[in-house]
């Protein structure tokens, strides 16, 4: 689930700058980045945008599906670690 918002965002590029302010693979906003939901002080390095495009995620995801029964396959659509690092190497 966190590739395909990066490849169509920024084509997965880290470099990527918006006119808005957006930066970075995941293209948040610092303001977002910092929202308490998803508690990410910095984008600049990779790592830390990716973490903070999860984190955005899961916060938009969890009012929907946190009561939803996850089984392997369906854990591997929503952030599975493993997929996320396979995804963006």
């Amino acid at each position: 689930m966190v590739a395909a918002p990066a490849y169509q965002e920024s084509r997965i590029d880290q470099n990527k700058r918006s006119p808005t302010g957006a930066i970075g693979v995941m293209q948040l906003l610092a303001s977002t980045a910092k929202d308490p939901n998803v508690k990410i002080p910095d984008t600049e390095e990779i790592e830390s945008d990716i973490q903070a495009g999860e984190n955005f995620l899961r916060f938009l995801n969890d009012p929907y599906f946190e009561k939803e029964p996850m089984d392997f396959n369906k854990n591997a659509l929503f952030f599975h670690e493993k997929l996320l690092l396979v995804s963006v190497t």
